[in-house]
């Protein structure tokens, strides 16, 4: 019977990881230390599905490139940590999903850095329940992803005006949680005519 409750973690010593053919890691309450993460994903290029839940606390940076196979990749970090994300050189990733949780308002808020994430053009979902501050992460879903057709935007942390979307490519749009924000939302689907 699977447990719904997740408890620490905590390895003393750097452990040696020798995975080579691992397909799938999944990490939920872990508390691994950056560098032993960064090792293994290192080490082990034949990933294909990532999901770190609640594994990052009080990483400096959290790498995930070099893995030409990946094709889901799921994070879901502590709105108090400031971790940089770097992503880079996946070029089979499909599925991306970034959440931040536990967000108080007296905390000072993490911008989502479209610099530093280099989301595979092949992406068709994406799902962001981070801190959008700037149009050139918006720029980089609108004109970077031309096969995304599953696009889900939390809002609660949209620190634009408005949002203003046209992509040829999208059937599925879920704008959630921006209850208390008043946004221009303008969403064009372009179409293109065969004839």
């Amino acid at each position: 019977m699977a447990s719904r409750y997740s408890f620490w973690m905590t390895t003393s010593q750097r452990p040696v990881i020798n995975c080579v053919s691992l397909r799938e890691l999944h990490l939920k309450g872990v508390s691994i230390g950056e560098e032993v993460l960064h090792d293994l994903l290192s080490s082990c290029t034949l990933l294909e599905k990532i999901a770190l839940i609640d594994s990052c606390k009080e990483f400096k940076s959290l790498k995930v490139k070099n893995l030409p196979r990946l094709y889901e990749l799921r994070i879901a970090l502590d709105a108090a940590s400031s971790t940089a994300l770097e992503l880079s050189d996946l070029p089979n990733l499909d599925v991306f999903s970034c959440d931040l949780h536990d967000l108080r308002p007296y905390m000072p808020l993490i911008p989502f850095n479209a610099y530093s994430v280099f989301l595979a053009s092949s992406l068709t979902q994406l799902r962001l329940d981070v801190v959008i501050q700037d149009y050139e992460c918006l720029d980089m879903i609108k004109s970077g992803l031309p096969f995304l057709d599953n696009l889900t935007l939390f809002m609660r942390y949209w620190m634009l005006g408005s949002f203003h979307f046209t992509c040829a490519s999208i059937r599925r749009l879920c704008l959630m949680s921006c209850k208390s924000n008043l946004i221009d939302i303008q969403v064009h689907h372009d179409y293109t005519l065969i004839a």
